[in-house]
This record gives structure tokens, C-alpha cells and sequence, in this order.
């Protein structure tokens, strides 16, 4: 409420001296309202957030021959208004983050409750997104990467020309072993899943061709 001990008009130098106590207006909500003055004048927030707090509008020097006292007392009206609708804003941003916080809370403790201690360790991390292996990996993994070169190469450049079917799996001679059974069928398996991938990416390019 506007009490006119608060205000001290002093119309010879167009100024407006407002005195506010903190326990009604808190700090940060005169700060807002004397914020939205500072565009049309010079405006001025000091005092303590214990005792007082002073807010002082000063007229611009190229305003002060057209304002007078009524125009001075109108000013004054103003900022109570905007410092109640500041203090109310304030108000309602409090609510809103008691409530806000409380649901985070709420979520977090349920969380907690039900999360796995592995979903805990991972909780705020980003997840690790495991890229598919390519087409050469694939076929490199089953090589017995001894790097012989009884195929004429090593076990990185057979599996390069088996990609691109310079040569086949019988260049090495490892493969043909009875031990290494089990892999070679894992890479005929393996290139038979590239082939048809392929196969099926050449008639989806035709179809778009066509």
C-alpha cells in the first residue's frame, strides 16, 4: 500500500524518493520494478535489505521542463503499481518452483526405489550407442589372423578381397583346416547375409531408377 511518508517528491531537482521496507517488498522484487523505469529515467536502488531500501527516479535533463509536481506525484503511483505487480509475480514464482521442486523430489525418490543398481551407476549418463559393425569387420573377425601369407597376403588384405570377392575363403589355408570348421561356416553364413544385404540395396536402387 502507498503510504505518503514514503515518498518525498523534490520538485525543484524532478525527482521521486520512495522509501520501502524488505519485509513487504523483497529485494529482488523491487529490483524488477525498478527495472521497468530505467528506460524513462535515471533510476537509483540503495539502502539495506535489513533496514530499508531507497528507490530514487531522477527525470532525464531533457524531460525536467515539462514535468511538474502532478507529474511527479502520477510517477510515484506508478512504481507502487508495478512494485505490487512485480511482488505478486514473485509470489506466484515461488509457489511454482516450492511445487515444481517437490514433484522432482517426488520422481526422483521413486526412482531410487525402483532403479536397479546398474540403472543407478548409469543414471546422467549418456547412452552408448554401439555402431553395427561394417562389412569388412564382420569378415575380418572369423580371419585367423596368423598373417601366414600363404594366400600371397596378410589376413586384413585376404579379408578385403574376399569382400569384394577377388578371392574366396579356400585362399586361405587355415580355413580349410578341420579345426577351424566351426569359423568357416560362421563366414559363409556371414557372407551370405552380405551378399543378400546387397543383392537387396541394387534392386532398391533399380526400383528408384526405373
Amino acid at each position: 500500500m502507498q503510504n505518503p511518508d514514503s515518498i518525498c517528491i523534490d520538485e525543484k531537482c524532478k525527482s521521486v524518493r520512495i522509501t520501502l521496507s524488505p519485509t513487504l517488498y523483497p529485494q529482488t522484487a523491487v529490483m524488477r520494478a525498478a527495472y521497468r523505469f530505467t528506460e524513462d529515467f535515471d533510476v537509483i536502488v540503495d539502502g539495506s535489505t535489513l533496514a530499508k531500501i531507497f528507490v530514487t527516479l531522477n527525470v532525464k535533463d531533457e524531460d525536467k521542463k515539462t514535468v511538474g509536481k502532478k507529474d511527479l506525484e502520477q510517477l510515484s503511483s506508478a512504481f507502487f503499481s508495478e512494485l505490487i505487480h512485480a511482488n505478486v509475480e514473485e509470489t506466484q514464482s515461488r509457489r511454482y518452483a516450492d511445487t515444481r521442486n517437490a514433484l522432482i523430489g517426488a520422481a526422483l525418490r521413486n526412482l531410487m526405489i525402483n532403479a536397479t543398481p546398474e540403472a543407478m551407476e548409469n543414471l546422467g549418463k549418456k547412452p552408448v550407442v554401439r555402431e553395427e559393425p561394417t562389412a569388412f569387420e564382420k569378415i575380418y573377425k572369423y580371419m585367423p589372423k596368423q598373417n601366414c601369407g600363404k594366400c600371397g597376403a596378410n589376413c586384413e588384405t585376404t579379408a578385403k578381397n574376399i569382400l569384394s570377392r577377388k578371392s574366396g575363403i579356400d585362399v586361405c589355408a587355415y580355413l580349410k583346416k578341420p579345426e577351424f570348421s566351426v569359423v568357416r561356416c560362421e563366414l559363409e553364413n556371414t557372407l551370405r547375409t552380405i551378399k543378400c544385404k546387397n543383392d537387396s540395396c541394387e534392386n532398391d536402387d533399380i526400383k528408384e531408377n526405373a
